[in-house]
């Protein structure tokens, strides 16, 4: 047995030691050969023909460069960056090489060390535009949109041509435009509740960090042949600090409500955290009215709910979150709801993006508020909302994500509940004919579905409708919406493109 492992080894270093050879026999450079290879695909290959010149010839900068970068392309982190490292050590004074491993460094995740070697580049002259263009592409992915928008305006000042910064300050202009939305929505529901809306959204950002939104929502209900309209206002501020890595966002609003009932007031103030990992936590404390049955249209419940929350995703698709949320209403009732979900990429090209996964959650109240109703259809019903009673759900989960670079796209999410049950309340009449409520445990098949379709008609103005349906413990519902939105050009834009 080590008689064959010394011949592999041997047939290995002596492979390594021909294939340089081999090119300057046919009177080739192999740096030039290798990068012909790369070209056509063949990265191995390429691979071991650079790592036998930087064996045989350590002085050889760009062999030592284009070696470390070919290993990065095979998806060989942990060589690549000894390759890198024992490269810059033996060339200390090539730039390119010290550019392209903060180049690795920043798209494998490692920012902090990215920004050591890119600091003293930005201070001179030659690399100053590449290197302000990597440290505003790591403020890009790390949401600072601010930060991000000064180096890359730097780096056009110093190069005009780099053509990376230009793309990269226009998609920030793109993402920051002021828009005007209009959208429409129609619910239908098996209590029976019908609702339809039409609502007016203004928004627009003090800052790429800050933006601000106020929207009108005039509601109406049909129920039982009539009529009751709604009319729900609100603004809202949201603001990220990238040195804190703290997400904030605060709203104040009001809902006018039909017949001279009043109007009662809306809030919502949230505080979020950007971990380390793709991790981020969030709080959110909300009041807000409760409009889901057909019993709290006529009488006004008033829900405080608080959220606290756990998110992760990552570039490559994965995406999980797991929160805990207690919701009271005016009777001191309370509900206690926690879920958690996770998706997973599977290997599908671009455009298309599938995610699958899985979710459970649990729910129950303080107590239950199904009363007796006495109609020969029903007896009993949840007056005036709706109470879980010990439900879990267990619900298989996927999305589909297809976008093309003209910004048409399609967005489909579903879920299945493979297993789900609760406490069931039925009302009765007993022995002696008298109203009695009871419970039973309950199995059943929640399942739901959404999906939107996103028409670019212009460079501003898009298109997108949007379809729901689905199955819970409490009613099936369809409903469908159809938005319409219009971006303005900002000044700062049409500067951007005078560059």
């Amino acid at each position: 047995m080590p008689s064959v492992n010394w011949t592999c080894i041997s047939f290995a270093g002596l492979f390594g030691f021909l294939l340089p050879v081999i090119a300057s026999a046919q009177g080739t450079d192999p740096v030039t050969e290798a990068q012909r290879l790369r070209d056509s695909g063949e990265f191995s290959t390429a691979a071991d023909l650079l790592r036998a010149r930087v064996v045989s010839n350590p002085e050889d900068s760009a062999a030592a460069r284009l070696y470390a970068q070919t290993v990065y392309w095979l998806k060989d982190f942990v060589r690549a960056r000894a390759a890198y490292e024992a490269a810059m050590v033996r060339h200390p004074e090539d730039e390119s090489l010290r550019l392209q491993y903060a180049q690795m460094l920043a798209e494998t995740g490692d920012h902090a060390h990215a920004r050591d070697l890119l600091r003293p580049l930005a201070l001179n002259a030659i690399t100053e535009a590449d290197a302000k263009t990597l440290l505003g592409m790591l403020a890009y992915w790390e949401g600072d949109f601010t930060g991000a928008r000064h180096q890359f305006t730097a780096a056009l000042d110093k190069n005009p041509n780099q053509q990376e910064a230009r793309r990269q300050l226009q998609e920030i202009e793109a993402s920051t435009r002021p828009w005007l939305r209009v959208s429409s929505h129609a619910w239908r529901d098996d209590q029976p509740l019908q609702r339809d809306s039409l609502g007016l959204e203004a928004g627009w950002f003090l800052t790429p960090l800050i933006r601000m939104t106020a929207h009108v929502d005039p509601i109406r209900y049909r129920i039982n042949g009539g009529v009751q309209s709604f009319l729900l206002t609100e603004g809202a501020i949201s603001n990220y600090t990238p040195v804190l890595r703290l997400e904030s966002e605060l709203s104040a609003g009001a809902l006018r409500r039909p017949g001279g009932v009043g109007t009662d007031w809306t809030a919502r103030a949230g505080l979020g955290f950007r971990l380390p990992g793709h991790f981020t936590i969030r709080g959110r404390a909300e009041r807000a009215p409760y409009l889901s049955t057909v019993a709290s249209i006529d009488t006004p419940v008033m829900t405080r709910t608080a959220t606290a929350s756990l998110h992760w995703s990552d570039s490559h698709g994965w995406a999980g979150e797991t929160a805990y949320q207690w919701q009271q209403f005016p009777d001191r009732n309370g509900v206690h709801n926690a879920y958690g979900w996770m998706l997973a990429p599977l290997p599908f090209p671009k455009p298309v993006a599938i995610q699958v996964g899985y979710s459970i959650s649990q729910s129950n109240a303080l107590a239950s508020r199904f009363v007796f109703d006495g109609t020969a259809e029903t007896l009993g019903r949840y007056s005036p909302y709706y109470t879980p009673d010990h439900r879990v759900e267990h619900s298989a989960i996927a999305s589909i994500d297809i976008h093309d670079s003209h910004g048409l796209g399609f967005r489909l999410n579903g879920s299945y509940g493979v297993s789900a049950h609760d406490t069931a309340a039925f009302a009765f009449f007993d022995a002696a004919g008298r109203p009695a409520l009871g419970t039973y445990l309950r199995r059943f098949s929640p399942w739901s579905f959404r999906t939107s379709l996103r028409i670019p008609v212009t460079k501003d103005f898009t298109l997108e409708p949007a379809g729901e349906a689905g199955r819970s413990a409490f009613y099936s519902w369809t409903s469908a919406a159809f938005q319409v939105t219009y971006h303005f050009k900002p000044a700062l834009a049409r500067g951007t493109e005078s560059r």
